[in-house]
């Protein structure tokens, strides 16, 4: 599948690494919750829930990591964003979805 293709929000693998796509061109490592700019045409694999790049399975531990790592990756992202002009308004809406999945990555945990 290619990256375009993906959801906001949606985990892949690319590169051997674990992947979330946070918004249309850039995309957080889980692992290191480090930013990349990934091409639209570059071609990634979706993962379904539990799933990793390197086909270990995650346990709760590794899920609130990704939780934390996920948010931390949103919330850079969005500040990166208004910082550069981008609309405030858009921007508040990408922050409670990131909040929101959060809060599930969480209550799913328990």
């Amino acid at each position: 599948m290619r990256f375009h293709r993906l959801s906001i929000g949606q985990r892949f693998a690319f590169e051997g690494e674990t992947w979330v796509k946070i918004n249309t061109l850039v995309a957080s490592c889980e692992r290191t919750a480090h930013h990349r700019v990934i091409r639209r045409s570059a071609e990634v694999r979706p993962l379904a829930a539990g799933d990793s790049a390197t086909g270990r399975a995650e346990g709760p531990a590794d899920d609130a990591g990704k939780a934390l790592a996920q948010l931390r990756s949103a919330l850079l992202a969005i500040i990166d964003a208004v910082a550069a002009g981008g609309d405030p308004v858009a921007a508040r809406a990408e922050l409670e979805a990131a909040l929101d999945r959060f809060t599930q990555a969480l209550k799913d945990r328990g």
